[in-house]
């Protein structure tokens, strides 16, 4: 794995990707490599470990008028999945009407950026887009981090709000108590899934992407994801809720 991060650019325009290089490389957040088709990005993702892979939702490939639309949803579905990693997807794309922005959200990407036309919105392209970049990098070095963390037997008690989980040393030392104000949970309602997804809402400070919780969980579809929060959230009394940036547990104040 690369020790500086990396991010991919998907865009059958050289010119754009010049200037996210340029742009990106000024700022010193990254290194960006480049692919002109879905293809070419499918052979670059596995082979570097990229932090984030930007998609052009204007590709014109092998005449379908937006396969970056359908890269997109493959990516986000169950591609990183399979590749077992977490890797942040965002979308350009030359029309920022409704339509466009909404399909890209609903494709799984995690942030829609218009590209500039003016020189205003050029001037704030330069200024926000690389925000936006490296904040997605945070996110998935804590995510990443997050998932090593995870990884580990549960060795001792993990507490958010009211909720707390603790290993059991008996009878069996992987048996997991799950508690919700003081009540215990009968862990043979849970499966695996869903007691990976509670873990990692657990170990988080911050909300957790989808994809990153059917990753944990080993779920391929985002319905599969649905029912299991449905029945997570029955668990835990309804406190997961969903935000833009992802799904948390909701602590009580005191």
């Amino acid at each position: 794995m690369d020790a500086f991060p990396r991010v991919l650019l998907v865009d059958d325009d050289p010119v754009w990707y010049k200037r996210v290089r340029d742009l990106l490389h000024k700022e010193k957040l990254c290194r960006v490599d480049w692919a002109e088709t879905p293809g070419d990005c499918r052979k670059e993702v596995e082979r570097h470990h990229h932090h984030v892979v930007i998609v052009d939702l204007d590709l014109n490939h092998d005449g379908n008028p937006q396969p970056g639309l359908e890269l997109t949803t493959e990516l986000t579905g169950n591609y990183f999945i399979q590749l077992d990693r977490y890797t942040a997807v965002v979308t350009l794309s030359h029309h920022g009407e409704p339509p466009n922005r909404n399909g890209s959200y609903s494709a799984g990407s995690l942030h829609f950026q218009p590209k500039p036309r003016t020189c205003e919105e050029h001037e704030i392209f330069n200024s926000e887009f690389p925000k936006m970049i490296n904040s997605h990098i945070v996110n998935v070095d804590r995510l990443r981090d997050m998932e090593v963390k995870v990884s580990r037997p549960l060795s001792e008690k993990i507490e958010k709000g009211n909720i707390r989980m603790e290993s059991n040393p008996e009878p069996d030392p992987n048996h997991v108590l799950v508690f919700v104000s003081n009540e215990p949970i009968d862990m043979k309602e849970l499966r695996p899934a869903e007691l990976a997804i509670l873990r990692i809402l657990m170990e988080s400070s911050y909300p957790v992407p989808p994809d990153a919780l059917m990753r944990q969980g080993k779920i391929t579809t985002r319905k599969s994801l649905d029912v299991t929060l449905s029945t997570l959230r029955k668990t835990v009394q309804n406190r997961i809720p969903l935000s833009d940036d992802g799904y948390s547990i909701r602590v009580e104040k005191s």
